[in-house]
């Protein structure tokens, strides 16, 4: 049978009734509150060590009421928190409060006691080890200073740990006698600590991997016999993950294997798989939809090369590189890199179809400098505007060496608050070289990002550009200079800024200047609010009328990158352009 209308009310109103009235009973009792604790006449460390020795009591309310009691624990947990400290005589007055569940403490530390003989010995290896004598130079008790508990057992601490790191797995205190005069304030310390022998490396064993066992000894700076150090395998471990081969990268000493002072390595690799595939969608206000395929073998071969292919497809521009490395010393961080592509760029009223050819050699240098020394061979087809006149450009050939220098330093790859990246290249042309034409370019690129405060920051940018030339009709249009667009000058369509000729057509130019400035306010984590100016252009001589561009933004900041939203006004146009547009900040 079911229940009356009336007896679902009455239980729908026994449930509200139940709601209200619970929380409000329990609100009623409140039970036993926290001890307000204040201490006074104290410096910042010695308060902070006297609460954490008296909330160690967990004095409740009513303990309170046992004031002789709550008196002498207090006192006594006060008096051991200054011993720590190394003041052995303090006067403490303790007033404890029922009725304010309070306890206030009123403290005259006196004068420290004082260290006035220092003993240390080292005995072993170790005794000559710049590590150790760090140690002891930096955090060893010194005569004359005030007794700190807490440093001394920091230096223990910290001599043990430098032996670990550099191979003294036997080290051991033989004394440790710390003796206080509380009546002259003052203290001796004697100790006596041996290291024993320091281990050495033993043989590096590699788990199984496509690399050859000759490549992967390359990866190892030390050889057996080597003192142990800590720094070392911490290189090894960076150097193979690093490098591009292997998904995970474990270095470990093998102490089960210790023989004679001798400490085998072990390292387990897990190999990248063989083909990695990965499919990118993206849009820019000058690209419109863009799509990239790559489709990396991350290790072609036991010789350690590997080949990466990749396909960018997009309304101004179609893009195929394969890329061909091949490591000399570390991989990542010196290797031949052999390039092939083929590019398809449509802007303005030029199209233009590019094969190029890069032999090129790339140093990671110690500086953090990456330099690459490198020849193009370049072949261009297509249609473009030449000083007015429409030109059909059929396989047009250059070859040009160069060099070029980059650096990028930031505290996060993709959502970094500071940082910065640089960036200059050299490349020139000559018919000694089979060339059709002879040419210098310089060009340079510099990105600052700034922190203003907790929430703000400013992207400074600047680019610079030299085209010296003989005859500017036959220079590659690749290697002209063009600005405007999402990565330049916004407000302004992609790469139309540039000399026009007597017909209204844009060849390109012979001088590029660029600067902007940019502040982001972060109003949520992952969004940021943008102002922003550019200015700049490429022209045909220095210092002719630029272009400028203004305008406000917001950014996502995303797992994957920076999503850019612009809306940027042309000085000159009056126009206003939207740019959209997936990337890195730096």
């Amino acid at each position: 049978m079911l229940p009356s209308l009336r007896t679902i009310c009455h239980a729908c109103l026994f449930c509200f009734l139940l709601v209200v009235a619970v929380p409000s009973l329990a609100s009623t009792h409140t039970g036993p509150d926290k001890v307000e604790l204040k201490v006074g006449g104290v410096s910042a460390e010695q308060e902070q060590n006297i609460r954490a020795y008296v909330e160690g009591l967990a004095l409740m309310p009513p303990d309170l009421a046992r004031p002789r009691a709550v008196q002498e624990m207090v006192s006594n947990a006060a008096a051991r928190a200054l011993k720590a400290l190394g003041y052995y005589s303090p006067v403490i007055s303790v007033e404890p409060d029922a009725q304010a569940h309070r306890i206030t403490l009123h403290v005259q530390p006196g004068e420290p006691v004082r260290w006035k003989r220092v003993t240390l010995r080292i005995l072993g290896d170790a005794a000559e080890d710049e590590a150790i004598r760090q140690v002891l130079r930096e955090h060893a008790p010194r005569e004359g200073e005030p007794l700190h508990h807490g440093r001394y057992e920091d230096f223990k601490t910290r001599l043990q740990a430098a032996a670990q790191r550099r191979g003294y797995f036997d080290a051991r205190f033989l004394k440790r006698l710390v003796q206080v005069d509380p009546d002259s304030r003052q203290a001796t310390l004697d100790v006596e600590w041996e290291s024993g022998s320091r281990y050495h490396f033993g043989e590096v064993l590699f788990s199984k991997s496509r690399l050859s066992p000759d490549r992967l000894a390359r990866f190892v700076r030390f050889a057996p016999g080597t003192g142990y150090d800590e720094a070392l395998i911490a290189d090894l471990n960076s150097r193979l993950l690093n490098s591009g081969y292997f998904r995970s990268v474990t270095v470990q000493p093998d102490r089960s294997q210790m023989n004679d002072h001798t400490l085998p390595v072990q390292v387990n690799l897990e190999d990248r798989p063989a083909n990695e595939v990965s499919i990118g969608l993206g849009y820019g206000t000058d690209s419109g939809p863009r799509l990239s395929l790559d489709w990396n073998k991350p290790v072609l071969n036991p010789a350690g090369h590997s080949l990466d292919t990749q396909f960018n497809l997009a309304r101004n521009k179609q893009e195929v590189t394969l890329s061909w490395k091949i490591p000399v010393t570390t991989p990542n961080q010196d290797y031949w890199l052999l390039q092939a592509g083929w590019v398809n760029d449509i802007f303005d009223v030029n199209e233009l179809s590019t094969t190029t050819v890069t032999i090129n050699r790339q140093t990671h240098l110690p500086s953090g400098w990456v330099r690459s020394l490198f020849t193009r061979i370049r072949s261009e087809r297509g249609v473009i505007d030449n000083a007015g006149a429409r030109q059909v450009v059929e396989d047009d050939f250059y070859l040009s060496p160069g060099l070029s220098f980059t650096r990028s330093v930031s505290d996060s790859r993709l959502r970094p608050t500071r940082g910065h990246f640089l960036s200059f290249d050299l490349e020139f042309s000559h018919p000694a070289l089979q060339s059709d034409t002879q040419y210098l370019r310089l060009h340079g690129l510099a990105k600052w990002l700034i922190p203003l405060a907790e929430r703000h920051q400013l992207l400074l940018r600047t680019e610079l550009g030299v085209l010296l030339k003989d005859d500017f009709t036959q220079v590659p249009v690749s290697a002209r200079f063009f600005t405007g667009g999402d990565q330049s000058i916004r407000g302004y369509d992609y790469n139309t800024l540039s000399p026009e000729d007597s017909s209204g057509d844009k060849p390109g130019g012979d001088y590029l200047a660029v600067a902007s400035a940019e502040y982001l306010y972060r109003v949520l984590d992952n969004w940021q609010l943008a102002l922003f100016a550019d200015h700049g252009g490429a022209f045909s001589e220095p210092f002719t009328p630029r272009h400028t561009g203004v305008g406000t933004g917001i950014r996502w900041l995303s797992p994957v990158g920076v999503f850019r939203l612009d809306v940027a006004r042309a000085l000159d146009t009056g126009k206003f352009r939207l740019h959209l547009v997936m990337g890195t900040v730096l």
